[in-house]
């Protein structure tokens, strides 16, 4: 089923609740009362259904079963995110309203804003807003998030677009010689273009040493790294084609002489949220990071001037003719 973008809205039948639940997230910030019902919900994605005068009461019991659906995920947010970082406020028990807290400077209500609009808004035409690039914005709050998960052994390297390089052999090069491994194949030609080979981030952790050790020299350092590449994506386009592109394994095999010692894994990390059960499935061989597991690990490790990015972002987003209309 197609995923909605901004300006459209959910199709009438739409049976996912976290495309109704981004829906939702979305009618209160562009409301002027900065609130939406369920009612507000139901009137926004029917106002061109077309269906039968007969069909009718089947059809009502049908949408009130995807409303309250779509209201356990909102609870299911709030209780991912915590209370206090979901920037939404919500009580089941009540009229079903979600409204949208007072941002401020909170960062994990403004980090959730930009996530839910990459999420949603057509990351090709709306990329670029206020001189910030979304989409490669996402992969450095990524990366705040796997700084988060490694503590102080880990090494963050940004090998996507978003770390500067325009060529694809400098962006090896420069990895290759922070990663202290192996060096690159001299049998293999590098192709002479800007990709990245579906490597978006990589993080790896190493055995450290103490200054009084007599063997502290690079040669000597006990081998062995925990070593997790990551992919980043935002938008809804992405499948499970793209979910399984990037293995570690065949990554290392074709561009590094000997394969490195110790365990590798990979990340595939998101701007939106996925069902239980794709959790489930995604996670049987990779680290999966949706939107709230994002929020977790990133929000605290944000730095001011990263955080000021998210935050120009997102205010020219939410003021954009695709939110706005």
């Amino acid at each position: 089923m197609a995923r909605f973008r901004l300006p459209s809205t959910p199709a009438w039948n739409c049976d996912e609740p976290i495309e109704l639940a981004d829906f939702w997230e979305l009618l209160a910030l562009r409301s002027s009362s900065r609130a939406a019902s369920l009612a507000d919900v139901h009137s926004a994605i029917s106002k061109h259904a077309e269906v039968d005068a007969g069909d009718d009461a089947e059809a009502d019991i049908a949408e009130e079963g995807r409303l309250s659906e779509a209201t356990k995920e909102i609870v299911e947010r709030m209780a991912a995110c915590g209370a206090r970082s979901y920037p939404f406020a919500f009580d089941e028990d009540s009229e079903h309203v979600l409204e949208a807290k007072p941002w401020g400077d909170e960062k994990g209500f403004w980090l959730y804003g930009y996530l839910l609009l990459a999420t949603r808004l057509n990351m090709n035409d709306r990329a670029n807003l206020d001189g910030v690039n979304g989409p490669l914005l996402f992969e450095e709050v990524c990366e705040a998030a796997l700084r988060n998960l490694g503590g102080r052994h880990a090494v963050i390297h940004r090998f996507g677009t978003s770390a500067g390089e325009t060529g694809f052999a400098a962006r090896l090069a420069r990895f290759f010689t922070a990663f202290d491994e192996s060096p690159l194949r001299t049998d293999r030609r590098i192709p002479n273009h800007g990709g990245d080979d579906g490597l978006d981030l990589a993080w790896w952790t190493t055995f450290s040493w103490h200054s009084a050790t007599p063997w502290r020299n690079t040669a000597a350092r006990p081998p062995g790294k925990l070593i997790v590449l990551a992919q980043c994506k935002t938008g809804t386009s992405w499948d499970e084609v793209d979910l399984n592109r990037l293995q570690p394994g065949s990554f290392f095999k074709k561009w590094m002489q000997r394969q490195p010692l110790g365990q590798t894994n990979r990340a595939f990390m998101v701007a939106g949220r996925v069902t239980a059960q794709e959790m489930e499935d995604y996670q049987a061989d990779c680290l999966f990071f949706d939107r709230c597991r994002v929020m977790d690990y990133a929000t605290e490790m944000l730095s001011e001037e990263l955080f000021g990015r998210v935050k120009r972002w997102t205010t020219a987003a939410l003021q954009s003719p695709d939110f706005r209309r």
